[in-house]
C-alpha cells in the first residue's frame, strides 16, 4: 500500500482483493472520513454510505494520492471490548501535502481469506486508542 509505483502496487493488491459482486481484484471501498477528494480520485459523483466497488488499480491510485507515510500494525477491530471476527483496523499517517493531513484509520474485512471491504475511518473509530490502553496484549500482537 506504500509502493510508489502504482502499477506494481496494483499487482500486489490484486490477489488480496475479492468481492462477491465483481470478483478477484476488486474491493468495496467506503469513506467515513471527511471529504478529502476520494470521489475525484475515483471519478465518481458520490460515494454513498454503501460505498463503491473499486479495482486494485483504482485502490493503488487512492493510496498513492493519499501520500501515506506509514501504517500501524493491523489489529482486530473491537466492539464492546471484544475482537470482531474477520474485521481488522490499522492507523495510517500521511506525509505533508496529503489531502488527508491528519491520516486516519483503515478498517478491513476478510471474506474467505481475501479483503472484501475497506473503510476509511476516523482514528478514534471503535475507540482504537482506548482499546490499546485497556488491552495492551493487542499492541504486542502487532
Amino acid at each position: 500500500m506504500q509502493n510508489p509505483n502504482k502499477d506494481e502496487a496494483a499487482r500486489q493488491l490484486y490477489p488480496l482483493l475479492n468481492t462477491e459482486k465483481s470478483g478477484n481484484g476488486s474491493v468495496l471501498l467506503q469513506n467515513h472520513l471527511s471529504n478529502f477528494g476520494l470521489e475525484a480520485l475515483l471519478q465518481v459523483p458520490n460515494i454513498a454510505d454503501d460505498g463503491v466497488v473499486v479495482t486494485a488499480a483504482q485502490l493503488a491510485n487512492v493510496f498513492a494520492a493519499l501520500n501515506v507515510d506509514s501504517f500501524s500494525c493491523a489489529r482486530p477491530a473491537q466492539e464492546q471490548g471484544q475482537p470482531m471476527a474477520n474485521i481488522g483496523i490499522m492507523l495510517f499517517a500521511t506525509k505533508p501535502g496529503s489531502p488527508r493531513e491528519k491520516g486516519g484509520a483503515l478498517e478491513f474485512e476478510l471474506v474467505q481469506g481475501k479483503i472484501g471491504r475497506l473503510a476509511f475511518q476516523h482514528p478514534s473509530f471503535r475507540d482504537f486508542e482506548q482499546n490499546l490502553a485497556d488491552y495492551p496484549d493487542l499492541a504486542a500482537a502487532g
